[in-house]
């Protein structure tokens, strides 16, 4: 039993750790998602589609449920 509770804390910790990973990496998701985002109306307002697809389409990925990229990229 006193093995089971020095367990506890180091098992804490290491969930603690983990949701930190896993906030990070939504963060970092979110800001890749508008970073190509950006760089897409860039490249629209440059007259550039050619160049903005892929990036709708790197957007898309990270945020399929995002309805303006959708619509940018026209799918229905």
């Amino acid at each position: 039993m006193k093995a089971m509770l020095r367990s506890v804390p180091a098992a804490l910790v290491l969930l603690s750790a983990a949701v930190l990973c896993f906030s990070q990496t939504a963060e970092d998701k979110q800001h890749s998602f508008a970073a190509h985002i950006q760089k897409a109306q860039q490249y629209l307002r440059g007259k550039r589609p050619d160049l903005a697809i892929p990036e709708l389409q790197a957007a898309a990925a990270l945020n399929p449920g995002d309805v303006a990229t959708q619509g940018d990229l026209g799918v229905q």
